[in-house]
């Protein structure tokens, strides 16, 4: 099974490192980017030091890359519109 998500925690944990690397020591994103990197790598080095992982490893393995997917995802649009709210939303039809 570390098989399954290995990849997975590669690509997020290198997405991590480029949005570190794009962002100033400064910026209010700057430490939490770091943070994630850091926890990527340590997951990364644990998964890849397992033979298997048991349903519940996977699991939680699985929401700690979504949650961190999220969360780069979250900096990088910040980043990118500014540190303002996210735009409005129209959910029901006009």
């Amino acid at each position: 099974m570390p098989s399954r998500v290995l990849p997975e925690a590669l690509e997020v944990w290198r997405a991590s490192e480029r949005l570190l690397g794009s962002l100033s020591p400064v910026d209010s994103d700057y430490e939490s980017a770091r943070g994630l990197v850091v926890q990527l790598r340590d997951l990364y080095a644990w998964i890849s030091s397992r033979e298997s992982l048991s349903d519940a490893e996977f699991e939680s393995v699985q929401g700690a890359l979504s949650r961190a997917t999220v969360a780069v995802a979250d900096i990088g649009h910040r980043q990118t519109i500014g540190s303002g709210p996210p735009p409005e939303v129209e959910l029901s039809p006009g």
